[in-house]
Formats: C-alpha cells, sequence, structure tokens
C-alpha cells in the first residue's frame, strides 16, 4: 500500500484516558457469522459497477479485486445496524482475517461515519489496515495515525483477528488497533493507541483535515484494498466472524457529595465495619475481630445484566489500604439464585499489597498470585474487573493500573469461566456454570485476620462502570430492604419494608409480598405510599415463633418484574435451643441447661467447655485425634468447629471469651448425640447452618432408641434437615422429610436422646456451618404422613465427579504464603484446612474434601416427586417411619406392598429400576 495511506505518532499526554478501552481479549456480539453463505444486510461499494464485489460461500466472506493497473478497493458496510459514537461510549469492531493473498492487498476493517455526506468511497472514519508487512491506523486515504511497515508490522497474516476500540472522552477519540492470534488465544501480536483530538494532530502520514473527531453514527464496513503491483496477479482477501459490541461509561458514585446514596451494606455482625463516606471517599474500617471476616456494600439503585455477546467493566479506584491482609474486593455479585455478599459467589477482583486475586467465591480463585509479580503499590491506583459473555463462557480480566503513571498496567490477567468444571488455582469450580445472570456492583474490605495486625481498612474513590447501553425499559429495583437478610429473633412488631424505583411510573396494585405463600397487596394489608417512579412499602402484622420465607416483588408499567426473597424467623428468645457443639459427654453425659463458661480455664460446672466425649457412643467422627486449631472449645475431641459469623446472642460475649461456635469440616456418616429434658408438646424443629459452597446438605435427625450410654446405640430417623446455599449467612432450615415437601412435627416428653446425622459430605470448600437447633411449640397437628428420610440423591444433586479435584490448601482471599492462613471466608479457628489431621485420606480442617457416598450415583437422580428420573441401573434409597403424635413414640414403620416397612423401627428401602 502507498505509504500515504497510512498512521501517525500518537498522542501521549492523552493516555490517560487509555484506561477507558477495556483492552481485554473477550468479544462482542455477531453481526454476521457468513454461516448461512447468504449475504444479508451488506451494501457494497465500488468506484467500477461489478468490479470486486464481495461474495459469502464456505462460511467467510471474501473479496476478489482483479489487476488494476492503479491503486484502488471495495467494500462492504452492513448497514442494517447504526452504531453511535458520543461521549463516555465505546465501540468495539472486529473481525477474522481467515486468510489473504499477500503483499499489497490489504485487509480494512474500519468505522465510516453515515453523516456529512460520507460514503465508504470517502475512506473518512476510523480504520485498521494490515497486509503481511504493514499496519495501519486511519483517518481517510493518506490520512494515517501509524503506519507501521517495520519489522514490528511482519506479522502472521492467516487466523489472525483485527480489532478496532473507539472510546469518546472529554470530545476526543481513543483509537485502539490491534492484531490478535487466533492460534494462540488471542495473544496480541500488535498494538498501539492514539487520540484524535478536535485540534489538527499531527499525523504519521499526511494532515488531519478537518481535525474534528468522527462524533457521530456509522457503520460496520470492511473493504479490500489494492495496492497494485504490477509484479502481483491476485489481490484478495477473505474474513468471518464480523463482531461489535457498545459500551457506556457510567459513574455510579464518584463519592464528592458525601452522602451515601443507595448502597446496601452487608456486615455479619450489626454496625461491625459499615463503610462511611466523607472527604469525597468511601471508607471501610474493621476492628480486629479473631477470626477472617469481611464486609460489603452494594450499589444496588442499578442492575447489570450479563448476557451472550457483551461487556462490562467494572472500575474503582484503590486509594489506600491499611495494609498487609487487609484486602480491598472490586466484584460482581449475582442477585439472583439466593446470592447476596455473604456468599462471595460471583466475579471478583482483590488486592492487598502482595497479593492479587481474580475470584468466584470464596476458596474459589481462578488466579491467587501471591508472588513477586503481586507486590504491588496499594495506593493510588484503579482495580478494573471486565466481564464479557461469549458463547457461553465468562471472560474474566483483572486489571491493577497506576494512576500515577497515566494508568500504565501493574498486574493484568484473564482467565475464562466455561460451564464444564474448571480447573482453579485454589478451590473447586462448583457449582461449574458461569454467573450470566443480573447482579451489583460490589465493593468489599476483607479481613484476613492477623493476630499482629491492629487495624484493617481500605477507601475507595470513583465507582464507575462500562456497560452496553441501558435498555428503553428497564425492571424496577428494590432497596432499603427490611429486615435484614437472614434475620433471627425478630420482635413480632417488626414490619417488612423496601422502596420500589423504576424509570416510568409504578401502579400500587402490582407491588406485592407473598409471605410464606400468602400473597399481600393493597387490597389485603400492604402498606403503599409514594407517588411516580417511587414507592415505600410496609407490611406488618407478624405472628410470633414462626419462621418466614418473604418474597417482594414488583412489576413495572411494561411488565418487567423484580423479586427478592427474604428467609427470617420471630422465635423467641427464650425458645429452647441445643448449640450443636453441646453433644453428650462421658458416655451420655448431658446439661439440660448449660451455663456459658470462658474457654481456655478448664471445665466448669454446668458447662460443655472441654467436657469429654466418647468416639462412638456420645459422637462419631472420621478423624481420631484433636488438632488444637478448631478444637478450642472441646479440647479433648477432634469434633472441629469454630467462631461463628452468625448473628450475635447476648449470651456469648467474645470480651469475656464465651464464644458461640459452629460445627463444621463434615463427612458422611458423622454424628453427634444430644441428650435434653423436654417439656411435653408438638414441637417443629430448626437447623440453623451455612452453606457457604454447597448447592445442598443433608442431616437427618434420629431418635435414639436405645441407650445412649452404649456405642452405635440403635435410632429411627425423624426427618431431614435440607440446607441450601447461604454463602457464610445462617439460615433455618426446617426438619421435613427427605423430599423436603412435609414439615414433621415431633411429639417429646421428658428425657430424650436425638441423633444429628450427617449425610452429604461438604466438599474441599465446602463451610457448612452449623449453629444450633430450635425446637419451637407448636399445636397438635393430628395424624401425620409417613416420614421419607435420607433420599438420595438429595433434590438438584450434582454429581460430585463431574468437578475437578478439590485442592484443600489454605486459602484467602488469596493462598497460603510463608506459612500464613491465607483463606478468604476461612475460619482460622473452623473454616480452615489442617494438613496434620487425618481424615482417612481427608484433610483435617473445616470443609476438607470426603468422598461421597457410594451407596447412590449422583449423576442419575432416582423418580420421586421433585426430582428428575432415573436411569437404568441406578436406585432411590430413603428411611421411612410414621409419627404418631400425642402417642410418646417414636416414628414407627408403615407400609404395604412389594416395600413391607416393619412396625416398631425404621426400614431402609432400596427402589430397584422399574419399581
Amino acid at each position: 500500500m502507498n505509504r500515504k495511506w497510512l498512521p501517525n505518532r500518537w498522542l501521549t499526554g492523552m493516555l490517560v484516558l487509555l484506561w477507558c478501552v477495556g483492552m481485554g481479549s473477550a468479544s462482542a456480539r455477531v453481526l454476521d457469522d457468513f454461516n448461512d453463505n447468504t449475504k444479508t444486510g451488506w451494501t457494497d461499494f465500488t468506484f467500477v459497477p461489478g468490479f470486486g464485489l464481495p461474495t459469502e460461500s464456505g462460511g467467510q466472506f471474501r473479496f476478489d479485486l482483479p489487476p488494476a493497473g492503479q491503486d484502488i478497493f471495495t467494500a462492504s458496510q452492513k448497514t442494517t445496524e447504526t452504531f453511535e459514537l458520543k461521549e463516555g461510549r465505546t465501540l468495539e469492531f472486529r473481525v477474522d482475517l481467515v486468510d489473504g493473498s499477500g503483499a499489497d492487498a490489504f485487509a480494512v476493517l474500519a468505522f465510516i461515519p453515515n453523516t456529512g455526506g460520507n460514503t465508504p468511497g470517502t475512506l473518512a472514519g476510523y480504520g485498521l489496515a494490515k497486509d503481511p508487512d504493514d499496519v495501519l491506523i486511519t483517518k481517510g486515504v493518506q490520512k494515517y495515525f501509524v503506519a507501521d511497515d517495520g519489522p514490528t508490522a511482519e506479522l502472521k497474516h492467516q487466523n489472525v483477528t483485527l480489532s478496532l476500540t473507539l472510546t469518546v472522552k472529554q470530545g476526543n477519540v481513543i483509537i485502539t488497533g490491534r492484531v490478535l492470534d487466533k492460534d494462540a488465544n488471542d495473544a496480541v501480536l500488535w498494538e498501539r493507541t492514539v487520540v484524535d483530538t478536535p485540534q489538527a494532530d499531527i499525523l504519521e502520514d499526511g494532515t488531519d483535515s478537518p481535525a474534528a473527531p468522527y462524533i457521530t453514527t456509522g457503520y460496520f464496513t470492511l473493504y479490500c484494498y489494492q495496492q497494485f503491483n504490477a509484479a502481483i496477479s491476485e489481490y484478495w482477501v477473505a474474513y468471518d466472524n464480523a463482531e461489535v459490541f457498545v459500551m457506556d461509561e457510567l459513574v455510579l458514585d464518584d463519592f464528592n457529595d458525601n452522602t451515601k446514596t443507595g448502597w446496601t451494606d452487608f456486615t455479619f455482625v450489626p454496625g461491625f465495619g459499615l463503610p462511611t463516606e466523607s472527604g469525597g471517599q468511601f471508607r471501610f474500617d474493621l476492628p480486629p475481630a479473631g477470626q477472617d471476616i469481611f464486609t460489603a456494600s452494594q450499589k444496588t439503585t442499578q442492575q447489570f445484566e450479563l448476557k451472550e455477546g457483551e461487556r462490562h467493566e467494572f472500575r474503582v479506584d484503590l486509594v489506600d489500604g491499611s495494609g498487609a491482609d487487609a484486602f480491598a474486593v472490586l466484584a460482581f455479585i449475582p442477585n439472583t439464585g439466593g446470592n447476596t455478599p455473604g456468599t462471595l459467589a460471583g466475579y471478583g477482583l482483590a488486592k492487598d499489597p502482595d497479593d492479587v486475586l481474580i475470584t468466584k467465591g470464596v476458596q474459589k480463585y481462578f488466579v491467587a498470585d501471591d508472588g513477586p509479580t503481586a507486590e504491588l503499590k496499594h495506593q493510588n491506583v484503579t482495580l478494573s474487573l471486565t466481564l464479557t459473555v461469549r458463547q457461553g463462557n465468562v471472560n474474566i480480566t483483572g486489571r491493577v493500573l497506576d494512576k500515577d503513571a497515566n494508568n500504565a498496567v501493574l498486574w493484568e490477567r484473564t482467565v475464562v469461566d466455561t460451564p464444564q468444571a474448571d480447573i482453579l488455582e485454589d478451590g473447586t469450580d462448583s457449582p461449574a456454570a458461569p454467573y450470566i445472570t443480573t447482579g451489583y456492583f460490589t465493593l468489599y474490605c476483607y479481613q484476613q485476620f492477623n493476630a499482629a495486625i491492629s487495624e484493617y481498612w481500605v477507601v475507595y474513590d470513583n465507582a464507575m462502570v462500562l456497560a452496553p447501553p441501558a435498555a428503553e425499559n428497564v425492571a424496577p429495583i428494590l432497596t432499603d430492604v427490611q429486615p435484614a437478610d437472614y434475620a433471627a429473633f425478630l420482635p413480632v412488631s417488626t414490619q417488612i419494608s423496601f422502596q420500589v424505583r423504576d424509570d416510568k411510573d409504578l401502579v400500587n396494585e402490582k407491588i406485592q409480598v407473598v409471605l410464606n405463600g400468602e400473597s399481600f397487596t393493597t387490597a389485603n394489608g400492604l402498606t403503599v405510599t409514594g407517588t411516580g417512579t417511587t414507592r415505600t412499602v410496609r407490611l406488618g402484622g407478624l405472628r410470633a415463633n414462626v419462621n418466614y420465607t418473604a418474597v417482594l416483588s414488583a412489576e413495572d408499567a411494561e411488565g418487567l418484574v423484580t423479586s427478592r426473597t427474604l428467609y427470617f424467623d420471630t422465635f423467641a428468645s427464650s425458645s429452647f435451643v441445643v448449640e450443636v457443639e453441646d453433644y453428650n459427654f462421658d458416655g451420655g453425659g448431658y446439661f439440660n441447661q448449660p451455663v456459658r463458661t470462658a474457654e481456655g480455664w478448664g471445665q466448669a460446672d454446668n458447662s460443655y467447655v472441654d467436657r469429654v466425649g466418647i468416639e462412638g457412643t456420645d459422637f462419631h467422627d472420621t478423624r481420631t485425634a484433636p488438632n488444637n486449631t478448631d478444637t478450642k472449645y472441646r479440647t479433648f475431641d477432634p469434633v472441629r468447629m469454630g467462631y461463628t459469623r452468625d448473628q450475635k446472642r447476648p449470651q456469648f460475649n467474645a470480651d469475656n471469651y464465651v464464644f458461640d461456635y459452629d460445627v463444621g469440616d463434615i463427612a458422611a456418616g458423622e454424628w453427634l448425640q444430644y441428650t435434653r429434658q423436654f417439656t411435653a408438646g408438638n414441637y417443629e424443629v430448626y437447623l440453623r447452618q451455612a452453606l457457604a459452597n454447597m448447592l445442598s446438605g443433608e442431616s437427618v435427625l434420629e431418635r435414639v432408641t436405645g441407650d445412649p450410654a452404649m456405642p452405635e446405640a440403635p435410632a429411627q430417623a425423624l426427618g431431614s434437615f435440607l440446607g441450601e446455599r447461604t454463602g457464610f449467612q445462617y439460615r433455618n432450615f426446617t426438619l421435613t422429610d427427605g423430599t423436603g415437601q412435609n414439615k414433621v412435627v415431633l411429639r417429646l416428653d421428658g428425657l430424650t436422646t436425638l441423633r444429628l446425622r450427617q449425610v452429604t459430605p461438604d466438599p474441599g470448600d465446602g463451610s457448612r456451618l452449623q449453629n444450633y437447633l430450635i425446637f419451637i411449640p407448636v399445636a397438635d397437628p393430628g395424624k401425620q404422613r409417613a416420614t421419607v428420610s435420607a433420599v438420595s440423591p438429595a433434590n438438584g444433586a450434582e454429581d460430585a465427579r463431574r468437578g475437578a479435584p478439590g485442592d484443600s490448601r489454605d486459602s484467602k482471599p488469596g493462598h497460603d504464603r510463608a506459612g500464613r492462613d491465607r483463606g478468604a471466608g476461612r475460619e482460622r479457628h473452623g473454616g480452615g484446612r489442617d494438613r496434620d489431621a487425618d481424615r482417612g485420606g481427608r484433610d483435617g480442617g473445616m470443609g476438607a474434601e470426603s468422598p461421597a457416598p457410594e451407596r447412590f450415583d449422583r449423576d442419575m437422580p432416582a423418580h420421586v416427586p421433585g426430582q428428575r428420573r432415573g436411569r437404568t441401573g441406578h436406585r432411590l434409597e430413603f428411611q421411612a417411619g410414621l409419627h404418631r403424635p400425642g402417642s410418646g413414640q417414636p416414628p414407627v414403620g408403615s407400609g404395604s406392598g412389594p416395600r413391607v416397612f416393619r412396625p416398631g423401627r425404621a426400614s431402609t428401602a432400596r427402589l430397584q429400576p422399574g419399581e
């Protein structure tokens, strides 16, 4: 190509704007993949009728230009869609260059304005041109920002991608051209960035006239340019996969008004570590907590959706942080599937002064860089998290940019989350599916507790997003929701309240709350105030001693619905509670009303501190000895436990070393036994627990029918607690039959021994944490159905074998370095792994990996109500019994037909295929 048809010296002073472009290699919506071999929506241009027009065949778009005796070109534009360059917008055009005939047959990808009389014949616009030894960034014929014909431009010319990115910022157009190697995962072969300002810029070739940038509308355009050479007999190029995506810059909050507006906070402990906005900044301060812990805040006034062919870039400035183990975390956290900031399930970029991570959740890290490359400056940098969905995958790019050096890239990594179970640097990719859904911009401060550190704080500024242009209509937003997720022991005077905001006027009648299955609207008790696009909603009238599920929803004028589910209870603080860690000791010993005493001082009267259980009688655990790390409450037993993150209850006071504990690191078949005196009555039973990295987990409650002082005393199944993922937040799970369809009410009277038996093992990063059992008096339900418990496989269970092997190394937001426990969400006294403890091949810490029960194949669910039909060769297992309220007796078996359940004991039934 004529050197006068090529680009320029770029304006280094404008590179401070480069970071806005989002330079990841992820791609976009397909304009045309050419697979239908029909040229649809393309408008051709040629100087000579019929000369060199492109054809579509064989899944490609090909230009063939006969030798013309002079420089000439033809073009084609995708005129079915117009793209607009405007302030704050980024366009990226991409096309695969399959092949070309060779030197002087230039492939050109361009944005050509359709205003001001422009046509493809003017070549006025922005373009990226390439032959085997030249690469150019163009503004028109003989107007070239960059005209590279040196060694750096001598690139492969087959199976590469041309990428042209245009960003409008402060009246300038930032232009980035790249050539990517499709044979090497889109490795960058060539890249340059220039800036077109309103002034006449100095070009590498030609004159910048007219000087003004092209901030206007235009078309995606492809060319073949023949730089005529008498020695060359053919000029052709073949393209594939014409793609484009559009992103607009949205300033979520610059924090300059010093008022925290539209941010919804999350904390495990009321008031602990909540961020404040002052001095034009957003600051988290977390006092030392004695364990790993985090707080978060979400910008809930703006919802973002990851979907096929679109890209989002989330950015925030990290002004400063207190130092090591105080992690700044920028994340996209889905607001679907029960996710909250407490789950940390989503995509995140985490950083302290010597670690950088790309995360999918607690203990799930695509990248856990704690080497020299992660030892970066920690003040005045920008965190950037780019997410692009393509062909069902999410491409994730994390970057750390230096604001003191024109946003120079200090750290950058790109990973891909596929629908399969990907191999992570730390943890297990479970659930494997990418998060292609809606969610919120979220900021965290994560305290990786270290006894030598006295402060944990991070300061943010300038929360921004580059996202696809907003739809003409968006779903309503629910904010200011009360009560808090998973709240416990609320007074009956509590009101459910929330705000609804939309871009169009709302209708009161289309707002509702479904409370334990009963719908409430303005017609039957829901109070809605406000006008126009904002409403405040309230609902009172709660009843005492009820476990509530509330679904809040609002529908806009065009039928889009937003909903949110809350879980909370109004249990009396005087309810009978059995702490999971307070299991029997000395072969059936127990305290009915134990006293909470300080740990570290040995045994005390009427206290379970340091009481010693007998293996096989008071408990069964797959470990054989304590490890002195997460057995501090009962230091002589191997049962793993740690400080809870559940809401604080008044009987526990960490200042006096009276700690509330969870039991965790659960293996299938383990059990704990509890003897208590019960006031005669009927009870619903709930297990308070958190499932951080598990879709589901079943525990069975049994009544011991033999002597609780004897080993392996016989027991009968009462029902199941079917836990579901909650993250590190705690929820009450009701005792039901094994299908979860029918609540079980127990008739208890006097001295009773119960056994909590674990059916589902925790995976390597499972972190199932069980806090307490609570018994709520209820009316006599009369005759109940037969109990079906311990159903295998569990409803919705996944085949554990599908996932990649778990890595049970200690991790943080990063993994272990220099002997420090680095777990993101790992509990120093319970949530972590212990390499030294023997669990028959399992790591010893809480959440360590355990083999799935071998009695069923999780890949072949059986045919039961609410589950998928099983396949030949697999079976359903369960236990069954019949409750007889008022009899004071445990459940007894019943049945007829081919499955005979013998009265007086629980039976295990196996349904073979066809039964």
